[in-house]
């Protein structure tokens, strides 16, 4: 992830807000993802070219 320039959540840091990381698949694993693809997009994210 760190190559392909994508934070990664590091020590209670969260990292990119569109990566979703699972450490165990759980019964609320595929609700989490489901919940994730409705935040389609994410303002915290820097935009290619910069809002103006």
């Amino acid at each position: 992830l760190e190559k392909a320039g994508i934070a990664a959540p590091k020590d209670g840091v969260a990292g990119d807000p569109g990566l979703l990381v699972i450490q165990s698949a759980a019964r609320n694993t595929a609700d989490k993802f489901m919940k994730a693809l409705g935040k389609h997009r994410h303002p915290e994210r820097e935009s290619d070219p910069p809002p103006v």
